[in-house]
This record gives C-alpha cells, structure tokens and sequence, in this order.
C-alpha cells in the first residue's frame, strides 16, 4: 500500500457516509472552505511520515464538520439552546469513529496496520461559517518492499 492508496482509501471510506458530502485532502492550517461548500465536510491531510526498512508509518489529521443552525424560536433550555450543535458534534463524531472501526477492520487484508487509537477534540466556530466539528488525529503504518538498490 502507498500514499496514493491509503488517502484514496481514507476518502472512499468518508464519502461512503450519510453524513459526509465533501472531502479534502491537503493542508488543513492553510485551508479556505469554498463558500459553496456542500457541508458536511472532512478536511484531511498527512501531517508527516516516519519510514523505517520496511514500514512508512503515516500520521493523519482529520477535520470532520457541519454548519450548525441556528433556530429563531427561543429555547429556555440552556443545554439544548437553540441550534443543532449537539447533532453536529454527535454526527460528525460518528463519521470518524466509523471511519477508524472500518480501517481497523480492514487492516489485515491490505497490508497496512492502524496504529494506537484516534484522538479526538471537538471545536466550533473554526472557518467563516458557524461551523462545528471534531479535530481528529491517528497513525497508520504501511508496509513497503523498497529496496537500497
């Protein structure tokens, strides 16, 4: 498996989700979300590689996020308050738990191996748009049959 296989991997799996319509792969801190853009969205990227003689271990952060709506009928409910920012957080959380199960899952198979466990920590209000989502961080490991000759 190769960085081409393991993001076209990755991008399969997201936009293979009810609740994920956009996905993008490159530089998230550099990132400019298209005003169009057909939310929900996942922004990812390949953070750094550490290669070793036979493996090229892969260090992902995933963006996972919706636009959040705001309701005009007032809510006296101060936990629920008066948009779906609690949908988005559990939606969006369930796309990358699905999306690590998944690679788990089939690790085996292809030739690659999930390291450890994906860390998540959810934000708000990151782009332009009232948005809402879970930052979310993981480490793959591919083996590789490159040679010294």
């Amino acid at each position: 498996m190769s960085y081409y296989q393991i993001t076209t991997k990755i991008k399969e799996l997201l936009l293979s989700e009810p609740f994920t319509n956009t996905v993008v792969l490159g530089d998230i801190d550099e990132a400019v979300i298209e005003k169009q853009a057909m939310y929900p969205y996942v922004l990812f990227d390949v953070e750094n590689v550490s290669i070793s003689e036979s493996s090229a271990t892969y260090n992902l952060k995933l963006l996972a996020f919706d636009i959040v709506d705001v309701s005009k009928k007032a809510h006296k409910d101060k936990f629920i308050r008066n948009d779906n920012q609690q949908d988005v957080l559990n939606t969006q959380l369930q796309v990358l738990t699905r999306l690590y199960s998944k690679l788990k899952r089939d690790a085996e198979e292809k030739d690659y191996e999930v390291e450890g466990d994906m860390n998540c920590n959810s934000f708000n209000e990151r782009f332009q748009d009232n948005v809402a989502g879970w930052e979310a961080t993981f480490e793959v490991t591919l083996a590789h049959d490159m040679t010294i000759c």
